[in-house]
């Protein structure tokens, strides 16, 4: 049994509750009383006490039904992103959106996959300018703008550096772009 369901179990026995589990959450039933552990955390996410037995009734339906959107949304961007990481083959075009007070887009190409690995080398970009300071950017292949480098296609994409997002398949839109002086 891990600490927090330990954690759990005891603080159902205390209050001479029972326990059960429904998706990744516990829940505590006692009196007219709920709480709820959706973390692992030592206190309960959520704990309150109902005026009848139907209200208590209703919130856990209202918290079961919140659970499961939330894993079909969960199962659903698994999905997209199973799909989207076997389309990044050879000659795939990558694209990543950053930048604090600004948007910048940085493009890559695909350049070998194999098996979790994957080459990819910086390419330019070809901005449009549509706004003040602001623009519309889509890839250059015909321009190079660093050395291959190598990384790790894992479960949730390709990632560039540990603090910026996964990498995007390009769609071929124009990705909207912004910038300073």
């Amino acid at each position: 049994m891990t600490k927090q369901e330990t954690i759990i179990h005891n603080f159902a026995k205390i209050k001479g509750g029972e326990v059960f589990k429904y998706g990744k959450s516990s829940f505590v039933l006692y009196e007219l009383c709920a709480a709820e552990w959706t973390h692992n955390t030592k206190r309960p996410s959520s704990h309150y006490r109902f005026k009848t037995e139907e209200q208590r009734a209703q919130w856990i339906e209202q918290q079961k039904a919140y659970i499961d959107k939330q894993t079909e949304v969960a199962q659903r961007y698994e999905a997209q992103r199973n799909k989207d990481m076997e389309d990044i083959k050879e000659g795939a075009i990558l694209y990543d959106s950053w930048g604090w007070e600004q948007t910048n887009i940085d493009f890559y190409k695909v350049i070998k996959r194999s098996g979790v690995s994957v080459t990819l080398l910086p390419i330019g970009s070809h901005v449009e300018q549509s706004g003040f300071m602001s623009g519309n950017a889509s890839p250059d292949e015909s321009n190079v703008v660093g050395d291959p480098i190598v990384r790790r296609a894992g479960k949730f994409g390709v990632r560039i550096a540990s603090h910026r997002g996964t990498l995007t398949l390009y769609d071929g839109r124009p990705k909207g772009c912004s910038w300073y002086a």
